[in-house]
Order: structure tokens, then sequence, then C-alpha cells
């Protein structure tokens, strides 16, 4: 993973802390945005290999900011990891199957994370 550069989309900051050591632990860099607002001008202004983007954010719903990613980036379009504290509703699971993104529920196991960051960032 080391070269790849990963963007988390967290307002929580305890989360995006964990996220971006866990991230950073495989040599990756890391960008984090609180806002889905300031995740779209990171992805105008870096090259992303993967989003970590949460469903619930203060200015924007998750899957809408997704639409909005892959309209500027087409390829990232299965390179999302989504995390919310909900179950995946019918909307969520329709996107995860159509894109092959991927869905992890807060609170997650770190094994969890770490086994699907690895398997979205080889």
């Amino acid at each position: 993973m080391e070269g790849k550069t990963v963007l988390v989309v967290e307002d929580e900051l305890s989360i995006a802390s964990l996220i971006k050591d866990i991230v950073s632990l495989y040599g990756a860099q890391v960008h984090h945005a609180a806002q889905g607002a300031e995740a779209l001008s990171l992805i105008a202004e870096h090259s992303i290999d993967l989003a970590v983007i949460d469903i619930t954010l203060p200015d924007i719903n998750g899957i809408d900011l997704y639409h909005q990613l892959i309209e500027k980036r087409p390829e990232m379009a299965s390179q999302v990891i989504f995390m919310s504290g909900y179950q995946a509703d019918d909307r969520m699971q329709s996107l995860l199957d159509q894109t092959g993104s991927r869905f992890i529920h807060k609170p997650f196991h770190l094994n969890e994370f770490r086994k699907t960051l690895e398997e979205l960032l080889v």
C-alpha cells in the first residue's frame, strides 16, 4: 500500500484519527475531510486511490458525495469504503451490489477494517 493515497471523509475526529493511524501504518498517505465540500476539494487537488466515506456527514449524505466523486473520478467507483453506525438500507445495499464498494458498520473491529483496506489497496 506504500505510495497509495487514501481520503478519509469522517466528521467524528476520534474515528478519523483512528482510521488515519491505521492507513498510515501501511505506508499510505492520508488526507482527511470532515465535510463533503472539503472532500470534493481534496479530490480535485490530489490523486486519490481509495476513499473512506461516512454516510452521515454535516453537509451531505455520503451516498450523494459518492455520486459526485465518481462524476469527477469514475475510476474510483469500486474504490470506496462506506461507514455508518446504522445498518445498510436498501439504497445503500443496491449501490454496493452495483459498484463493488464496501460497507463497514461502526463501531467496527480493527481487523475487519484492515482486511477491507488490504483488499482494496492491493
